[in-house]
């Protein structure tokens, strides 16, 4: 069941954005070569970084898979970030919180930059700083009725083909299946983390996907309500889990799960 973000209890949607973004957002020059940008992403575990001009005007976005793809097509790492950055899609910090949700669902993008009037960078907001807003909200909407079901998995395969997967699918995570049986979970940025211990090198990567899932996997039953996968987001800062049942996986649901099926 939808529900409009003006119907929802007691929640002011027509605050301004920058009430609930990082007003001190991390960010990478665009000068900075790809491979500094790197450990930018891996010192902070994020996923995203504005790139910014000497005088942090607002240039580009970079994402944990624009780096992925950058190692499939083999780039050389010692090249500026601005050589593989993307035009950004970003919110003034004035818009309206409802207005940006709804950027959120449209673009399909897990976070944008936030800028003055002059589109100097003041703060960021991600879908885990609406969702962390949406506390105030005990929705008691069952999972099942937000969850991706049958949700494309992976099997054991060479890690360099998950990469492929990941670049091709765009999708930020997969569940790891061996034997019918749920082994773990792949994201994007723990791949990023093994191509920097690898020194981003194809010869390094010679191994099968399953020695490097993330074996502790959040796990929700599709009774649970929306509520709990909100805490659990908040309290341990992770993006969604896995629904299972029975030893089998039904579907996985996330944070962008949330904003798409719930707030329209």
């Amino acid at each position: 069941m939808q529900r409009r973000i003006d119907m929802i209890d007691d929640i002011n949607f027509n605050q301004s954005i920058i009430t609930i973004s990082s007003n001190r957002p991390i960010y990478v020059n665009e000068n900075k070569t790809i491979r500094e940008t790197v450990d930018i992403f891996l010192k902070f575990d994020i996923r995203r970084l504005p790139v910014v001009d000497k005088k942090r005007k607002l240039v580009g976005i970079v994402t944990v898979t624009d780096i992925i793809n950058a190692f499939l097509r083999d780039e050389n790492f010692d090249k500026k970030i601005s050589s593989i950055m993307n035009r950004p899609i970003f919110c003034y910090q004035n818009e309206k919180i409802k207005d940006v949700i709804k950027k959120f669902k449209f673009s399909k993008k897990g976070g944008f930059p936030v800028t003055d009037k002059n589109k100097t960078l003041v703060g960021i907001v991600t879908e885990h700083d609406i969702i962390d807003f949406l506390k105030q909200e005990n929705i008691k909407i069952p999972i099942k009725e937000i969850m991706t079901e049958k949700p494309f998995f992976l099997k054991p395969m060479d890690f360099l083909d998950s990469l492929m997967l990941i670049s091709n699918t765009g999708y930020r995570k997969f569940p790891v299946i061996e034997d019918n049986r749920i082994i773990g979970i792949l994201t994007a940025r723990q791949c990023l983390g093994i191509l920097k211990s690898a020194n981003f090198s194809r010869k390094n990567i010679n191994f099968n996907l399953k020695d490097a899932v993330i074996r502790d996997v959040p796990i929700f039953s599709d009774s649970d309500p929306i509520s709990k996968l909100i805490d659990y987001t908040r309290e341990y800062k992770v993006g969604g889990g896995l629904v299972i049942e029975n030893n089998n996986l039904k579907g996985i649901v996330t944070e962008r799960d949330i904003l798409e099926k719930i707030i329209i």
